[in-house]
């Protein structure tokens, strides 16, 4: 069976091929497995955060009946460190995927429901 990188790798040539590739950046950021930055380079700040599980984990990967996941977890946690050490507001989405499903968050949507949740803040 295939590892996480090497369905990073398939995501990433995916995006690229069907747009990203002369205008944003793909690459993986501190622990976030996959980042689409808003510009052509590192430097330009990350639009979209992709939490990228293999088609086989089932355990940490969130489904229509349950969001509680491991996958979920840590997308929340990328978002806060982005947010909180970048201090980026440029975000947009928030992305889930074992390749053959897709779940796709607002990130306004995490800021009202988590980040700007004072029981859920925390120092990074």
């Amino acid at each position: 069976m295939e590892s996480e990188e090497f369905h990073k790798n398939l995501i990433t040539d995916f995006l690229n091929s069907v747009y990203y590739k002369d205008n944003h950046y793909i690459n993986t950021k501190g622990y976030a497995d996959l980042v689409i930055h808003n510009g052509k380079g590192t430097k330009s700040p990350v639009g979209v955060l992709i939490e990228v599980k293999k088609p086989t984990n089932k355990a940490e990967m969130i489904s229509n009946d349950n969001l509680n996941a491991k996958s979920f977890q840590e997308l929340v946690l990328y978002y806060f460190r982005e947010r909180s050490k970048s201090k980026n507001f440029e975000l947009r989405y928030l992305i889930i995927t074992n390749i053959n499903e897709w779940f796709v968050f607002d990130a306004q949507d995490f800021e009202k429901y988590f980040y700007r949740n004072k029981l859920l803040q925390f120092h990074l």
